[in-house]
């Protein structure tokens, strides 16, 4: 399919030579061929069984090792993450359903959608719960500033909140890899 496309292409040159429309050559293409210009798919990069088996090996090496030196590990981590609050979630069918008697009629209900107002949680846990939480003002996206002033936000939490982690200097901030996470100004 692919080389015929591309012999098409080539043969749209010798047919321009040839004084035939752009217009003719498309419908040619599209209509007597019935073929379609589509963007390529992606395809995330593929690993070989091998591969895969020395990402596990690695992995769990390394818990291990994270295992062996500290225990409770797991203690000293804090997590964030986002997402989106709607001023209105409707009920799904099943959170609807209703018990009723065999002659009774159906319950009347309108079709409801999600809210249009929505804000943006921003939570960071650990393993007692809740550290720090925060909702974004409409409109506003987190960039390396907004992200810098949550950090912020969140060590004073943790001052507060934890104090035996603060005063130890003993926790962990896990995020992911987004740009404003590893921003220079928020990781020094």
């Amino acid at each position: 399919m692919a080389s015929s496309v591309t012999a098409m292409e080539q043969g749209y040159g010798t047919l321009r030579k040839k004084r035939i429309s752009k217009s003719s050559v498309g419908s040619i293409i599209k209509e007597d061929l019935q073929l379609k210009k589509t963007p390529s798919k992606f395809v995330p990069k593929m690993l070989t069984i091998q591969q895969k088996e020395n990402r596990v090996e690695v992995a769990k090496k390394k818990k291990l090792e994270m295992v062996e030196k500290n225990p409770n590990w797991k203690e000293k981590v804090i997590t964030g993450d986002k997402t989106w609050v709607y001023g209105y979630d409707p009920e799904t069918k099943r959170q609807s359903m209703e018990w009723k008697g065999k002659d009774e009629p159906r319950t009347k209900k309108s079709r409801l959608c999600k809210s249009k107002n929505k804000v943006l949680l921003v939570t960071f846990f650990d393993i007692k719960g809740i550290v720090h939480y925060e909702y974004l003002e409409e409109g506003q996206t987190i960039n390396k500033e907004s992200y810098l002033n949550i950090m912020r936000c969140v060590r004073e939490s943790i001052r507060l909140k934890r104090s035996e982690m603060w005063s130890s200097k003993n926790w962990i901030i896990h995020h992911d890899n987004a740009p404003p996470h590893t921003a220079t100004s928020v990781l020094t």
